[in-house]
C-alpha cells in the first residue's frame, strides 16, 4: 500500500483527503454504509485501515521540500539531479515587509522583540 501511495497521483490524491478527516477510503469512493445486504460489515475495511496507515507513514517521510526524505537525502539522493525554482509569494513577502518595518522601527516599544507576534494577510481587491 505504501508503494502504491508514492506510485500513484491518484490514489496519493484519495488518501490527501480521506485519511485527515477519518474517511474510509472505500466510503469515499461509493461504498455504502451501514450495508444493507450485511448490517454487521464495518465501516472501515481492513483495505481502509490498511491504506490510513500507509498515508501516515508517508506523510511523515516528507522533507519540507515535498520530496520523500528516504529518496533524496543523503546517499539516495546523490545522483538525482534537482533544479530549485524561486516562487513569490506576494502575502508573505508583504508580511515579511511590515515584520522587518515593525522591527526596524521599534514597533511595539519592545526593541526588535518579534516573540509570539503574528502577522495576517488580507486581500485588498
Amino acid at each position: 500500500m505504501r508503494g502504491r501511495y508514492r506510485a500513484s497521483a491518484a490514489f496519493r490524491r484519495e488518501l490527501n483527503y480521506c485519511a485527515p478527516r477519518g474517511i474510509p477510503r472505500s466510503i469515499f469512493l461509493g461504498r455504502v454504509w451501514p450495508n444493507p445486504a450485511d448490517p454487521t460489515e464495518p465501516q472501515w475495511l481492513p483495505e481502509d485501515s490498511e491504506a490510513a496507515l500507509a498515508w501516515e507513514i508517508e506523510r511523515a517521510l516528507i522533507c519540507q521540500c515535498g520530496h520523500f526524505a528516504d529518496e533524496v537525502w543523503d546517499a539516495a539522493g546523490a545522483d538525482l539531479e534537482f533544479e530549485a525554482v524561486p516562487h513569490r509569494c506576494h502575502a508573505c513577502a508583504e508580511k515579511e515587509r511590515a515584520a522587518r518595518k515593525f522591527t526596524e522601527t521599534d514597533g511595539g516599544g519592545a526593541a526588535g522583540d518579534t516573540a509570539g507576534l503574528k502577522w495576517a494577510t488580507e486581500r485588498r481587491g
